[in-house]
């Protein structure tokens, strides 16, 4: 698919949607959005919205620097993440295995 960088941090209210997969070279603050048909890559902070596979590809795959969201959502499967429960994690790999959204 065709990848598309956006280079800088999304504050919150603002919002990407690509076609293919996109690659975020900043931030992705609380609020914010990023939404792709194919593959969702981040080189900084996930506090916001991550939407891989938007267009039912559940081959997608979400991977970021510094996971700090409350909700990721590959295709049609969300998962939600309890701040008190998970900490923040760094070098992760999302993805999903068996109908669930798994977290590496």
């Amino acid at each position: 698919s065709e990848t598309t960088f956006h280079k800088g941090s999304l504050r919150s209210g603002q919002r990407i949607e690509v076609e293919g997969s996109i690659v975020i070279m900043g931030d992705v603050n609380s609020g914010a959005e990023v939404i792709a048909g194919d593959n969702v890559i981040v080189i900084g902070t996930l506090r916001g919205l991550a939407h891989a596979g938007a267009k039912g590809n559940k081959e997608a795959i979400i991977a970021v620097s510094t996971l700090d969201a409350v909700q990721l959502r590959i295709s049609n499967i969300v998962r939600e993440i309890d701040r008190e429960e998970e900490e923040i994690r760094e070098h992760v790999y999302i993805y999903v295995k068996d109908d669930k959204i798994e977290i590496e």
